[in-house]
């Protein structure tokens, strides 16, 4: 009874090179593909009330932002444990983010008013007033109690933490 050898053992020493360097040519050559031009079409899910929709196709190619634009994002890790966030943009770059009372504008426009409180009872802060710079958005959910730019623990969105621009599928 003969032994089994392995893959290789049917090969004759002359081709065991050239086959080897063939499959580690191909599986480069698989992985560079598939880093280079990684899927540039998402969905996400939407797990909070902030948005009329739950699921959304997120478009990673359209970094061409303007107001009202829903995109996705990864907040920061204590905000979020590590989910992306889908929110609406409300404030570019040079906007002016003012307070009165509790109620937030960005120039005249009103984006929401600042809750004092999580639904668990832990104290929020809202985020400080002035222009938003360079690099950086404003963004609020469709909901009154929605977690976003408001407060300081998410605060203004780096546009490098944006995933692409968010389209309700339902």
């Amino acid at each position: 009874m003969a032994k089994n050898r392995g893959l290789f053992a049917a090969v004759s020493s002359f081709w065991r090179i050239p086959i080897l360097a063939a499959m580690v040519l191909a599986t480069g050559a698989f992985g560079y593909y598939f880093y280079a031009f990684a899927p540039t079409k998402l969905i996400a899910v939407n797990y909070s009330p902030s948005l009329a929709y739950s699921v959304y196709l997120v478009d990673k190619m359209d970094t061409d932002i303007t107001y009202g634009d829903l995109i996705a994002f990864k907040p920061p890790l204590e905000a979020a444990g590590g989910r992306n966030f889908i929110k609406r943009v409300k404030g570019l770059p040079g906007d002016l983010i003012r307070r009165e009372g509790d109620i937030y504008y960005i120039g005249d426009a009103e984006v929401g008013y600042i809750q004092a409180y999580t639904r668990i009872g832990q104290p929020l802060e809202g985020i400080k007033t002035g222009i938003i710079p360079k690099g950086k958005i404003f963004v609020v959910g469709d909901h009154f109690g929605s977690f976003d730019s408001r407060y300081k623990i998410i605060g203004l969105i780096d546009m490098e933490a944006v995933s692409g621009t968010a389209k309700p599928l339902f």
